[in-house]
């Protein structure tokens, strides 16, 4: 599994979003969303007072929210924010990311199962490589993977291979694993935060 999403640690997400809101704000032009352009302007793009009209709140909740403050964003003003600051489909997904709440607007859209494409895949590749749907179990897993992660090739399993539970459960893979210990603490971390952004799937609270 390839992890390209932010640091999982609270603080850090904050200033993460924190960041990733200024700049964006830096970057609109005034009068495309309605303001005059003129006037003595000491950064470029909006000012906060202006998004802050834009997104119905106060200049203070902003400027929090730009510092990284422990305040909490609401799904609703998080899809007025990506509006106001004109944020494309993937800059808008990383909003929410970054904020850790689920997104309205993606929330009809989201399947368990990748598309058939990313599942045939793997088999495309020499590295061991599989695919986890929203429980981490192993929907996708290519010969080297089978082999390396020793009982994902058995079709006689009662239950689909899950990467917790072959890290947690089935003793060998404290050999297999380097830093075993570190390695578990990471996954726990990467699946809670997994877990954070589908809490409204029931397929997430079941256990098996």
């Amino acid at each position: 599994m390839i992890n390209n999403s932010p640091s999982d640690h609270p603080a850090d997400l904050r200033h993460q979003l924190g960041e990733f809101i200024r700049l964006h704000r830096q970057r609109i032009a005034p009068e495309s969303v309605g303001f005059a352009a003129g006037g003595r302007r000491r950064t470029p793009g909006l000012r906060r007072e202006e998004l802050a009209q834009l997104c119905r709140v106060s200049v203070t909740w902003i400027t929090w929210l730009e510092q990284g403050r422990e305040i909490a964003a609401s799904a609703a003003m998080l899809a007025r924010l990506a509006q106001a600051l004109l944020l494309t489909t993937a800059e808008r997904a990383y909003l929410f990311e970054l904020a850790t709440r689920p997104d309205p607007e993606q929330s009809g859209k989201m399947t368990l199962h990748p598309p058939t494409p990313a599942l045939r895949s793997v088999e495309q590749m020499t590295c061991p490589a599989y695919v986890l749907d929203r429980r981490w179990d192993v929907i996708a897993a290519n010969t080297q993977a089978k082999t390396l992660f020793l009982n994902w090739g058995d079709t006689s399993l009662a239950v689909a291979p899950n990467l917790l539970r072959f890290i947690f459960a089935y003793p060998p893979a404290k050999l297999l694993v380097d830093s075993w210990e570190m390695r578990c603490s990471r996954l726990v971390a990467e699946f809670r935060a997994d877990c954070g952004r589908h809490n409204d799937d029931p397929s997430v609270h079941d256990k098996k």
